[in-house]
């Protein structure tokens, strides 16, 4: 795939008719993958939003593996939504024109009904189809990049036909892991082991209080580790088995876009956004006692595709200033450890 990547790059590069971005709030690397189980169907559709603004959507069947790779436009004329297929990258677009044309513009019209009244819970919408004799619904969420959708189901059924189950982001413009998905990616657990709480000390970050014991090691920033605040980890199994920092952000910083809605929903949503590769399912929002917003989900690990558990508590310090806990753990040491884990994280003082 790394040849059919230059091949794409050159012509995004040299193709230079997008309409205005409709999807302003979509970070450049941003993906999506849906499963499509829909009568005998097997296969998985993506969105990607390139890093010059371009939209790329990958349609590839599970079973016989014919993949369509297309260029996009998406566009609002006289307030009537069009998509037009500006590059087919591969495969054959009239092939594929359901799953890519049709199912697109099906989804976009649907959002329209229900964008104004759109949350972080999910909002549900049915869409009848009485020459077919059934009725489908469709589920929204405001955290779902691009589009929002999450799944559709018929209304006499339980499981979804078509449900959103990665969000992603390439890791630089070179990264092909959009045009590497062969399979539904499943999660490998991390080698688990006991934690035992020793003697446990008072740590001050970023006017933030946490009680951590010598399990657990300081390390500075380092652009290596991706790190741009201090934090803390715990090095037992791997270089980094667990680890937890603060962060405060600003709205007044100069490198924060004034587009952001000012509020802890929308930072989560960013934060989830920014992750690598989310498991959709995973994501939970629960306001707590202390006034924050709390935020979990599981990432998985491009490479080896381990399971990790993120944990962001969010509190509003004022107008525009906020701070961030942020913890993560292999999912299987979390799962194995949650008293330990969770009486950390509740006992944070701000």
């Amino acid at each position: 795939m790394k040849k059919l990547l230059i091949i794409i790059l050159c012509l995004i590069y040299t193709t230079n008719v997008f309409s205005e971005d409709i999807f302003k709030d979509v970070l450049p690397g941003q993906y999506i993958f849906y499963h499509d189980k829909r009568g005998n169907n097997n296969r998985i559709t993506g969105l990607l939003k390139y890093y010059d603004g371009s939209i790329i959507c990958r349609t590839y069947d599970l079973d016989n593996k014919r993949e369509t790779l297309v260029q996009l436009d998406f566009s609002i004329n006289n307030n009537e939504n069009d998509i037009k297929p500006v590059n087919t990258f591969h495969g054959d677009l009239m092939n594929d024109y359901q799953y890519v044309m049709v199912d697109l513009m099906n989804i976009w019209s649907q959002y329209e009904t229900v964008k104004d009244g759109l949350n972080f819970q999910e909002v549900n919408k049915e869409d009848a189809w009485p020459e077919l004799k059934y009725t489908l619904e469709h589920k929204f969420v405001k955290w779902i990049p691009f589009l929002k959708f999450y799944s559709t189901r018929t209304t006499d059924s339980i499981d979804p036909s078509y449900k959103l189950i990665l969000i992603g982001k390439m890791q630089d413009p070179k990264d092909p892991i959009f045009m590497n998905f062969l399979t539904i990616p499943k999660s490998k657990p991390f080698p688990s082991y006991k934690l035992v709480a020793n003697r446990k000390n008072l740590i001050k970050m970023e006017g933030a209080s946490i009680q951590l014991d010598e399990n657990w090691n300081f390390v500075e920033p380092s652009p290596e580790y991706n790190t741009y605040h201090d934090t803390y980890w715990i090095k037992i199994k791997s270089q980094r088995d667990a680890q937890i920092g603060v962060e405060t952000i600003s709205f007044l910083d100069k490198f924060i876009t004034k587009d952001i809605e000012h509020s802890p929903y929308q930072i989560a949503s960013l934060i989830i956004s920014a992750s690598l590769m989310v498991e959709p399912t995973s994501v939970v929002f629960q306001n707590l006692p202390d006034g924050s917003l709390k935020v979990s989900f599981v990432v998985l690990s491009p490479n080896e595709l381990y399971a990790t558990q993120c944990v962001y508590k969010i509190y509003k310090v004022n107008k525009n200033d906020y701070k961030i806990i942020n913890f993560s753990t292999f999912k299987s040491l979390y799962e194995d450890n949650a008293k330990y884990f969770n009486e950390i994280l509740d006992n944070i003082k701000i």
